[in-house]
C-alpha cells in the first residue's frame, strides 16, 4: 500500500512541477512504447504502437483527421470516375529523406507487394476491394492484373472490383504508407537500420535506433509536406515493464504514458482517474477471445459459443479494467457504428450450459479433457489478469478447468499461423473509420489477422452487398447483418470494448487522439522550454 500510495504521490507532484531540462532546449517529445517494433516497414505494419511510430516517418496520400473526415497528403489532388470504379491520384512534389522524389510507381509497387502471395503482409485485406487483388494474394492471378497502375511518374491509378465507400479512408492507413523503391531493391534490410540507410517520406526521420531501449526520431530537412511537425524530435523509449514507465513519467522522464502505445499499470488506474490525472476515452478498438475453428474442439460452433456465453464481462470491466468500458456483447464497438447492440448473453451460466452439454453430445467427449486445453496470452498485465478471470468463470460457468499460458507475441504469431493453438486473447483496433474496417479480416481464412482462420461464404456475399450499396441506411442494415451472422458463429468472443487511458505532462500541448487511437504527432507541441543546460 505505502509503494502504492507513493507512486500516486509522485505524479501528483510531476503534475505541477516541470520535467527535468531537454538537452540544448531541443522541443523534444518522450514517449514509451511497450513492444518494439521488428522493423519500421510500413508493408509490415501490425499494432496501434507500431502504426505510431509509422506515422512519423512515412505518409499516404491521404490522412484521417480527428473527425475521420479524410485530407490530402503525399497526394496533392484526386480524380473519382462516375461509377466510382476508378479514383486516380496526382502526386505532389514530394521527396524521399535521401532528397529522390515520391512517384507513383512506390505507391504501385508497395501495394503490389502486399498482395503479393510470397510476402508476409498482414494488412493485405484492406487492398481486397481492389479489382482482382483478392485472387492475386490467392495466387489465382498474375500481380499484372491487379487494378493498380503508375500512368507516369506522378500518376497513380487504383480501379475497384466494386464501389467502395471507404476507400479513401483505407489510403490513409498505415500499412499502405509508400516503400522508396530504388532503395529497398539496393538494401533489403534497411528497415532495421538508422540515419542515411534508413529512407521515409514522412515529417521525421529515424536518427538512431538503441535496439531494446530507444528509438530518436527528428524533424526531416526533405519534408515539405502539409503537416510540418511543431517538435524537433521525439524520444521513443522502449520499456516493457508499465510500472517502470509509470516510474518514469513520475520523475518527469516521459511526457506521455498509454494510449495505443503502452499500459499503465492496473493497480493504479483506478486510484489516478478519481483524483482526475488519467485521461480515458472510447475507441474502436476491443479485446476479445479468438477460437482457432480449424481445429478441435473449437470447431465446434455450440462449444464456442458456451464459452462466450460463461464469459461474465461486468465482472472484468468492474474489477479487472476497472475504467468502464463497454462491455463486448458485438464484434463492433459502438463508437463505429453509433449505437449498441448485443449478440450474446452476458455470464449466462444456464445459457452457456446448454450450449456445452449440446458441444459436448456432438463432439462425444469426456469434460476432463480440456484440462489439456490452454488459453494463451501475450504478456500485458491485463491480459494476465484476464486469462486468471476468465480460466475462473468457465470453471464457476461450465465445470471445466483449462490451462492458461503467457507467450511473447511473436511465438504466438507463429502458432497462428500454423495453426498449432485452441484459444488465445487478442485485441485488435480499427484501421478506419467504417464497421468494415474489423468484419473485413473474416473475409480470407488465410489472412494473417484472421486469428481464427473462419470462413463463411454468406457472411462474404453480405460484405460484397454492403460495397454495392450507395445509401448509407440500407447498408448500415447489411453490416449489421453481416455482424449477427459473425457473432451467430462466434469464432471470437468479444470481452471489451477498449477505453484508452493515459497521462500527459502538463507542458505537452495540442495532443488530439481519434476515434481509432491514432495521435497527431504533428500537432504536438512543447509549450515551455527548460533553458538549455551547459
Amino acid at each position: 500500500m505505502f509503494f502504492r500510495l507513493l507512486v500516486i504521490l509522485m505524479i501528483g507532484i510531476s503534475s505541477c512541477s516541470a520535467p527535468p531540462p531537454r538537452s540544448r532546449g531541443e522541443k523534444v517529445l518522450r514517449i514509451n512504447v511497450s513492444r518494439e517494433p521488428p522493423s519500421l516497414d510500413p508493408r509490415k505494419v501490425f499494432d496501434p504502437s507500431h502504426s505510431a511510430i509509422i506515422s512519423m516517418l512515412f505518409e499516404g496520400l491521404t490522412r484521417l483527421e480527428a473527425d475521420l473526415s479524410v485530407s490530402l497528403a503525399q497526394a496533392e489532388a484526386i480524380e473519382i470516375s462516375k461509377d466510382r470504379l476508378k479514383y486516380t491520384f496526382r502526386i505532389g512534389p514530394y521527396l524521399w529523406s535521401d532528397g529522390t522524389a515520391v512517384t507513383a510507381d512506390d505507391f504501385a509497387k508497395t501495394w503490389l507487394d502486399l498482395l503479393d502471395p510470397r510476402f508476409p503482409a498482414p494488412n493485405a485485406h484492406l487492398l481486397y476491394d481492389i479489382k482482382n487483388a483478392l485472387k492475386a494474394k490467392q495466387d489465382k492471378v498474375p500481380l499484372s492484373e491487379v487494378g493498380i497502375r503508375a500512368l507516369d511518374e506522378k500518376t497513380l491509378e487504383i480501379e475497384l472490383s466494386h464501389p467502395s465507400p471507404s476507400f479513401l479512408q483505407v489510403t490513409a492507413s498505415q500499412a499502405l504508407f509508400p516503400v522508396c523503391q530504388t532503395h529497398d531493391a539496393k538494401d533489403a534490410e534497411w528497415p532495421t537500420k538508422s540515419g542515411s540507410g534508413f529512407v521515409c517520406n514522412g515529417p521525421f526521420i529515424s536518427s538512431s535506433w538503441k535496439r531494446g531501449m530507444e528509438l530518436m526520431v527528428r524533424r526531416s530537412p526533405t519534408y515539405q509536406g502539409r503537416h510540418p511537425p511543431r517538435l524537433d524530435a521525439i524520444q521513443i523509449s522502449m520499456i516493457d515493464n508499465e510500472t517502470s514507465a509509470l516510474h518514469m513519467y513520475a520523475n518527469g522522464n516521459l511526457d506521455i504514458i498509454g494510449t495505443s502505445l503502452s499500459q499503465i499499470p492496473l493497480p493504479y488506474l483506478k486510484d489516478l482517474w478519481q483524483q482526475k490525472s488519467l485521461k480515458v476515452y472510447p475507441v474502436a478498438a476491443s479485446l476479445f477471445c479468438a477460437f482457432n475453428t480449424n481445429a478441435f474442439p473449437f470447431n465446434n460452433p455450440n462449444l464456442r459459443r458456451a464459452f462466450a456465453t460463461a464469459i461474465d464481462r461486468k465482472e472484468i470491466v468492474k474489477h479487472v479494467t476497472q475504467l468502464e468500458e463497454e462491455l463486448g456483447l458485438a464484434a463492433i464497438p459502438s463508437v463505429l457504428k453509433g449505437k449498441k447492440t448485443a449478440y450474446v448473453s452476458d455470464g449466462n451460466g444456464k445459457l452457456a450450459r446448454e450450449y456445452f452439454k449440446q458441444a459436448m453430445a456432438e463432439l462425444k467427449i469426456d469434460p476432463k479433457e480440456f484440462e489439456k486445453i490452454t488459453l494463451y496470452y501475450w504478456p500485458l498485465e491485463v491480459n494476465y489478469h484476464l486469462a486468471q478471470t476468465l480460466q475462473q468463470q468457465w470453471l464457476k460457468n461450465l465445470g471445466i478447468k483449462i490451462q492458461i499460458e503467457v507467450i511473447d507475441f511473436k511465438s504466438l504469431m507463429a502458432k497462428v499461423n500454423d495453426g498449432t493453438y485452441q484459444m488465445a486473447i487478442f485485441a485488435w483496433t480499427a484501421e478506419y473509420g467504417d464497421p468494415i474496417a474489423l468484419l473485413e479480416r473474416f473475409r480470407n481464412k488465410t489472412d494473417t489477422k484472421n486469428y481464427c482462420r473462419w470462413h463463411n461464404e454468406s457472411f462474404n456475399e453480405l460484405l460484397d452487398l454492403s460495397a454495392a450499396e450507395a445509401d448509407s441506411e440500407k447498408r448500415a442494415l447489411i453490416i449489421e447483418k453481416a455482424e449477427a451472422l459473425l457473432m451467430g458463429e462466434m469464432p471470437i468472443a468479444p470481452i471489451f470494448h477498449w477505453n484508452f487511458s493515459y497521462l500527459i505532462q502538463p507542458e505537452v500541448k495540442g495532443v488530439t487522439i481519434d476515434p481509432l487511437g491514432r495521435i497527431a504527432f504533428d500537432k504536438i507541441s512543447i509549450q515551455a522550454e527548460s533553458k538549455s543546460s551547459n
